[in-house]
């Protein structure tokens, strides 16, 4: 039971995404804007999926908004330049909200999803641990809460 609720402590804050009025507002001048392409396949199906990431580089710091649309994410490379001024609401290098001349570039109802989606990757597979956990101890903590109970049925399975 320990080891379930460490699983869903460290997997649980994954899913929670910070509301625009706590984030850091960053504002910095842009160096850098690329709008990236990864192509991911699936082994077991073999299909190819593609996913669109802006990343701002201001030094020191680089930011990325990951998996948002193509045509969305060739409008933001050519709108921001290098040299522009913008506004960043951002929580470890992910944006949250991007606004350059209080034009909203990506708005945070658009980009909640996103990073929810970013941030629990391969996090599925933990659900599943904790289920298969649960089945193989099932009995376990039955007997936890009522003590004897299956004790009761292997002694009348055997007599």
């Amino acid at each position: 039971m320990l080891v379930n609720i460490a699983i869903l402590a460290w997997i649980i804050p994954n899913y929670y995404v910070s509301p625009l009025h706590s984030l850091h507002q960053y504002t910095t001048t842009i160096d850098d804007v690329d709008c990236r392409k990864d192509s991911v396949e699936n082994e077991k199906t073999g299909e190819i999926s593609d996913y669109y990431d802006i990343v701002i580089s201001a030094y020191p710091n680089t930011f990325i908004a990951p998996n948002i649309h193509y045509s969305k994410c060739q409008h933001i490379a050519s709108t921001l330049t290098t040299q522009a001024d913008v506004s960043i609401w951002q929580q470890d290098g992910l944006i949250h909200q991007l606004k350059i001349n209080q034009q909203m570039l990506l708005s945070y109802d658009y980009m909640k999803s996103k990073v929810r989606e970013f941030r629990t990757r391969g996090l599925t597979v933990y659900f599943f641990i904790l289920f298969a956990l649960g089945v193989l101890s099932f009995k376990s903590l039955y007997n936890a809460f009522y003590p004897g109970t299956f004790k009761q049925a292997y002694r009348q399975f055997f007599e």
